[in-house]
Order: structure tokens, then sequence, then C-alpha cells
């Protein structure tokens, strides 16, 4: 078989004429696969002539078959049309495969005869000659080559001056403000969510059909299989607040969309005297300082800012960044309010510590904020700081909360909001306002009730006097001592407390005592027996009301632009019973009209008798342990600070300290 030739052209007017010329519609069944931009050759004649007085390059003369390019090959001789032609040529190499070993080039080439010729039997013929003002010829395989410009004035023109590739530089984005907002979740003293997970996945109640009664002994008995006892166990036993809640609620923007200007995360610090699989912290629970302290979840919540913006900026890393403001939104529970509020003044104060955490963060990036950020929403639950220490002897119950910064000066943040437990009244919980300068909601409930942390359903089982016990002549009957009718006394003093009066009516109230037969005989050797008695009150109830307290912070928060996710109306965990719907809107609008500095719309004395029925009564002298057969004289001590830390404040009224530590009048 004879060698074959394939053929480009290229015209200064059409442009590829050889394009498609290889195809099936341009061919027929002669379509060359791998060659349909290209043009089969049948045959090529060409030469050089020398006369002893010059060279002659004779005309180019090559055949092929009728194909696409046969009527711009027209066009080309009817214009004189000047082209570029490119000759390959092929041959079977020693492997038995074609390989390209020639190759021809002609610039400035005229067609100057285009005959068709076409016989009976035989293909469709086209001869083409063609002239030329410049060749060149190499061979491929043996590197040999041939050049010759016949028409060296044109050589501007068969050569132009070819422009080097513009070199496309990567596309720069353009530079993208945005507002960094970083929620900031403060959780209560003894709430830590690790913990709380780990009770809830090895102790499961329900899976043994226990009642109300039996949960906390089984969830206490659970716990001390894992290691978890006494004092060390609280944060496990405790129930999700509402500061996992609206962390869990927190919208979370981590991808800059086209429509995106805030990218938003959040950050969870575990309450004060926890730590995460840890015993809790007697002390940091007690006083509210050392290691799991106030300041010291402060220092927590900077070293976890540290990864989180770290990390935000590695992922954004493509995005050109301006970074407009860093803004936290801050929420707190409890003593986790007073860090809240500490925080929030370290924000305020540019405490050299977060300064160098967000330079050091924002390095790669431009950032036009205020060196420590800004607060845009602080969102307090009865903050509780009670700082025990040297000065105060250890005594929580006054308003030296110091080094602890609970005051919130103008500007620290452009929104602020407290929710305060009504029917609080623990000598150990005082509250610390910020109604002298800030929007604060007094709310119907006890502490948790206000920042959650109650189980679903508990049994309440209270000494709401304190377990008196006195020996007596064995024939004196028990009513007849002065301790059950003291105890007889305070029961119906109890009704006239504000704190109690809506709380007592869902619940039964009597006075309970005991006989310890164990005591030893008078002078005269008469039998005497020992008598204790106080009142108890017992309940089952829910933990519902917490539930409106989160929406009422919720609602207030989205007032003051905090982003939250919707409350999904199938999470059963945070649906409100529908007879409290209607109230839930109440409060909501209460707290609304707070921020905004107006009069709410108090709750009616119907509405408080039903909401009665849903707030714990966190104010006891103990709980009652029902398995004991002396359980009143079981609580008898002489101790009462370490003995009895729920006891109530005096005539059950909570003592309220100012920004300033001054003592305010109680509810």
């Amino acid at each position: 078989m004879g060698d074959i030739i394939y053929l480009r052209i290229t015209g200064e007017q059409q442009g590829d004429i050889s394009a498609g010329c290889g195809t099936q519609v341009s061919v027929g069944n002669r379509y060359q696969q791998g060659h349909e931009d290209e043009i089969f050759v049948f045959s090529f004649q060409g030469g050089v002539s020398n006369t002893g007085f010059g060279i002659n390059h004779q005309a180019i003369q090559f055949c092929k078959i009728l194909d696409k390019s046969s009527p711009l090959l027209m066009n080309c001789i009817n214009n004189n049309e000047r082209c570029r032609f490119e000759f390959y040529f092929y041959r079977i190499n020693k492997y038995g495969k074609w390989e390209r070993y020639y190759y021809i080039e002609v610039r400035g080439a005229t067609l100057t005869q285009n005959q068709i010729i076409i016989k009976e039997n035989e293909l469709d013929y086209q001869y083409i000659t063609i002239h030329y003002e410049y060749i060149y010829c190499k061979h491929l395989t043996a590197n040999t080559e041939f050049s010759y410009l016949l028409t060296p004035e044109n050589y501007n023109r068969l050569f132009p001056p070819t422009l080097l590739p513009v070199e496309e530089k990567p596309e720069i984005p353009p530079e993208r403000e945005i507002i960094l907002t970083i929620g900031v979740f403060f959780d209560g003293t003894g709430n830590n969510l690790t913990n709380t997970n780990l009770r809830m996945s090895f102790c499961q109640p329900e899976t043994y059909g226990l009642d109300v009664q039996d949960l906390a002994s089984f969830n206490k008995q659970c716990m001390s299989k894992q290691g978890k006892t006494g004092s060390g166990v609280q944060s496990y036993l405790n129930y999700y607040t509402n500061i996992h809640w609206l962390n869990k609620l927190y919208h979370r923007q981590l991808v800059l969309d086209d429509d995106v200007f805030n990218i938003q995360e959040k950050i969870y610090i575990e309450g004060i005297g926890t730590e995460n699989n840890k015993a809790d912290s007697l002390v940091g629970m007690g006083l509210g300082n050392n290691d799991t302290g106030v300041i010291a979840k402060t220092d927590r919540a900077i070293s976890l800012l540290r990864e989180t913006l770290a990390k935000i900026i590695v992922d954004l890393k493509d995005a050109k960044l301006v970074i407009k403001r860093l803004q936290f939104d801050v929420f707190g529970f409890s003593r986790g309010a007073a860090a809240a509020r500490h925080f929030t003044n370290r924000v305020f104060e540019r405490d050299p510590v977060l300064i160098k955490t967000i330079a050091t963060a924002f390095q790669s990036v431009e950032y036009l904020g205020k060196p420590s950020g800004e607060v845009q929403f602080l969102g307090i639950f009865d903050t509780v700081a009670a700082i025990g220490g040297l000065m105060d002897g250890f005594d929580p119950h006054d308003g030296n909360n110091f080094p602890v910064k609970v005051k919130l000066p103008p500007g620290v943040a452009k929104h602020v909001f407290q929710l305060t437990a009504m029917n609080e009244c623990r000598y150990n919980f005082c509250l610390n306002s910020i109604k002298e300068s800030w929007p604060e909601l007094s709310f119907p409930g006890s502490h948790a009730d206000i920042g959650g942390g109650y189980d679903p359903l508990e049994d309440e089982y209270l000494f709401l006097s304190r377990p008196a016990i006195e020996t007596v002549l064995g024939n004196v009957p028990v009513e007849a001592t002065s301790a059950y009718q003291k105890a007889a006394q305070q029961a119906e003093l109890l009704w006239r407390h504000s704190t109690l009066a809506p709380i007592l009516p869902s619940g039964v109230l009597k006075i309970e005592s005991n006989i310890d037969e164990i005591a030893s005989p008078d002078h005269l050797g008469n039998v005497r027996k020992r008598v204790a008695a106080a009142v108890t009150f017992r309940r089952t109830i829910t933990n519902d009301w917490s539930k409106i307290a989160l929406r009422v912070m919720y609602e207030v928060a989205k007032e003051a632009g905090v982003v939250f996710d919707a409350i999904s109306v199938a999470d059963k965990e945070l649906k409100v019973p529908s007879h409290l719907k209607v109230i839930c809107e109440k409060a909501i609008s209460q707290g609304k009209a707070v921020l905004l500095c107006t009069a709410p719309m108090p709750f009616s004395d119907d509405e408080l008798k039903t909401i009665g029925k849903y707030l714990h009564c966190s104010s006891n002298w103990n709980t009652v342990d029902y398995r004991l057969k002396n359980k009143v004289s079981a609580e008898v001590s002489a101790f009462k600070t370490f003995s009895f830390v729920n006891r109530p404040d005096e005539n059950w009224t909570r003592t309220i300290y100012d920004m300033q530590g001054n003592k305010q009048n109680g509810i």
C-alpha cells in the first residue's frame, strides 16, 4: 500500500477550510476516524528545478475527492485567496502501524487550477494546482528539513507577528465585607451538657416502669455505678437547661452564599463547678471560684473562642474577607449569668487577652471592628453570683462578689435583658438585679423554672419547716408536743408568703412526725420518747413552665437582632401544653414590653393559679426521704449553714442586690 496523505487548509479570508472535511457528512462512508478536520489526498506532485541561472519552484498539484471543502476551494480561486497548505505524509512502520513521517507546508499559496473529473465507475476526483511564496519540508523521523522564501518582500504578510498568549491571571474575588457573630452560652451552676448526656445514655428509668417517686434515687444509684457519687454527681443528675436549648436553637451560618453577609457560630461553656466527664467541684459549686469558678469559665470561653475563630478563618480562606465587625450574643443562667456579665465586661473593657486572641485569629484577614469585639445582646436568666471568700466568711449571702464584675455600665452591650425568678427565696440564692439600668422582667417561678434544669417529671417531697425534735414523757400525745405545735403554726403561716401562695394549692401540705423510742428515762425513771415534727409538702410536677421562660428569652433576643432557628412543632422537649399557650403568648408580650421599657400587662389571679401548678418549690428544709422509717428525725440538724443549703431566706422573701452591691427590698 502506498503512503497516505492528509491535508489541512487555512485561508486568509475563509479560515479553516478543512474543518469537518473527513466526517461522514462530508465524504459519506469514506470518512476517516481521527482525521475529521483533514482532507484525504490521493496523489501529490511538486518539484524544484535549476536552470543554471536560477531556481524554479514548480506548481504543486494534488488530487482529492469531492468533499465539504470543494465549494470553498472554488471561492479561493475565484477570490484569489491566499492560503496555507499543510500536507502530512503517513507510512507503515516496522510494527505494522501507520506513522507520520513527512511534512510539507506552503504559505502564500494561490489556486491556479481547480478541475473536477467524474468518470464512469470511478471516484469523483478534484485536481488542485497551487503556486506558493514559501515552502517548508521536514522529515519528521530523520529530522532533516528545508525551507525557502520565494518572496522575501512579503515576509511580514506570510509570517505575521504572533502574539504571545495572554496569561490569564486567576480571578481575584472581590473583597467581601461580613459581620462575624459568635453566640456565647454560659450554663448554670451544676449544669453540664456532656455530663447530663452521660446520665441520659446510661440511666433510662422509663425502661423499668418506675414510679415518679423512685426516679431520683434510681438515677443516683445508676451514676454511682459509673463512679459518680456524693457532691460530685450533681451535674450528672440535672436535666437540660434553657442555656442548652438556646445554644441548640442558635443559628449557625458558616457558608458564604451570595446573599449571606453574616457568619455565625456558637460556643458552649459548662456550668460553674463542673467539668466534662469529671466529678463536680464542691468549692466551685459552693463558692463560685477557683478552677471551675465564674472567672475561670470566662477564660474557658476565650480559649474556645480562639479555636472557633481560627477554624472559621481557615474554612473561609478562599474568600477575600473584610470583617467589618466581630460581635457576641451572650447568654447565661445563675452563676453562668454572672460569668456572662463578667465576659461582657471583658469585651467592653478591651481585655488584653481577648484582644490578643482576636488579633491572632485575624492575622490573614482585614478586620475593621473593635479590638476586643462588641456585645450585641446580653440575655441572662436570674443572676446569682453568690461569690464566697475570706472577706465574707465564705458566706455568699451578700452583695460583695469581687473580683467578678457583675456591674453593667452604659454601653456595655447594645441590648441587655434579664429574666428573674419571682418565687425564688433561698438564702443562698440572692438575686443580682440590673433593673436600675437595664430591662428586667420578674417572672413567676423558682430559679430553675426560669433557667431550666428540672427533669420532665419529678416527685417533690419537701420539708417546708425545719425539722425539730423534742424529748417528752412517753404518755404525752405527739400533737401536744411543742415540736408538733410549732410545725402546725408554721403550716398556717406558709400560706401568707407570696412566694409560696401560688404553689401550695397544687400539692399536699401536712404536718408529719415520727417517734424515736430510743430515749433514756428521766431521773425519776419515767419512760421518755423523742418526737420529731415538720411541715411537709408533696406533689408531682413537670418542667413545662421553664419552656415558657425559654420562649420569652428566645423572642426577646430575636427582637434585639439575635438569629435563631425556628422551634420545631415536632420537638416534644420544647412543646408547650395547649392549656398554657395563651399564657405563653402573654408572657412573651411581657418580655417584649420590658425590652422596650414599657409596662407589661400582669398575669391575672386566675392565670397565676394555673401557673402555680407548674412552679417548683426550690426553697425548703431538704427533701424527704420516703424510704426511711424515721424520715423527720433523720433530717434534724444543729448546723443550719451546711445541713440546709436550700433553706429559705427570712420570711420566705428573697434578698436582692443592685449592681452596686446595695441591698434592695425583696418581693
